[in-house]
């Protein structure tokens, strides 16, 4: 196999036909990466001199289907047909699905814990709803530009664009989250 190799910012990039199969770099301290791409250019390789290494494998569409490090980690993908990921499966036997609407939003998903999560959306693709199988609820409202202008949940938190002052600002705060600042424009 004849590569061609570059340097390019200082990181080793070989080619074999035009197309990049490897990449090797070192920085001052002596720290190394290398990687190694297949031949659509998909990083398929990973090894550093910290000991980390990791391999991944795609389908016929660029979708990672695999993956697999030197910790033991590791999952497998499936997707649909207009390459939604639809189920993921991890080696510790934990698994989750999900499922879309025709605009490619997620509408319903759920794991092998038993939780699960629905979502509704307007016809912008903003959305409008949530709810777990905790028994938690969102519902959102927008305006024509697809900015939230109200907001509430079921823990009995609401906030409204109505709320706030012309020119001014209100500071929602929330037990166990950060301040938000919400300002009118």
């Amino acid at each position: 196999m004849k590569l061609t190799k570059k340097i390019i910012d200082g990181i080793e990039v070989y080619f074999k036909n035009g197309v990049k199969k490897y990449e090797h770099c070192e920085d001052s301290d002596g720290y190394e990466v290398w990687k190694e791409y297949d031949n659509k250019g998909n990083n398929i390789h990973f090894k550093n001199s910290s000991g980390l290494e990791w391999w991944k494998e795609y389908n016929s569409k660029g979708n990672k289907i695999h993956y697999k490090n030197s910790d033991g980690n590791e999952w497998w993908k499936k997707y649909d047909s207009k390459g939604n990921e639809v189920h993921r499966k991890y080696n510790n036997g934990f698994e989750w699905w999900r499922e879309y609407d025709n605009k490619g939003n997620v509408i319903y998903s759920k794991d092998s814990n038993g939780y699960e999560e629905w979502k509704e959306y307007d016809s912008k693709g903003n959305k409008i709803h949530f709810k777990n199988s905790d028994g938690f609820e969102e519902w959102s409202e927008y305006d024509n530009e697809g900015n939230e202008i109200h907001y509430k949940n079921s823990d009995g938190f609401e906030w409204g664009k109505k709320d706030i002052p012309e020119g001014g600002e209100v500071v929602v705060e929330e037990v166990n989250i950060k301040p938000f600042i919400f300002k009118n424009k």
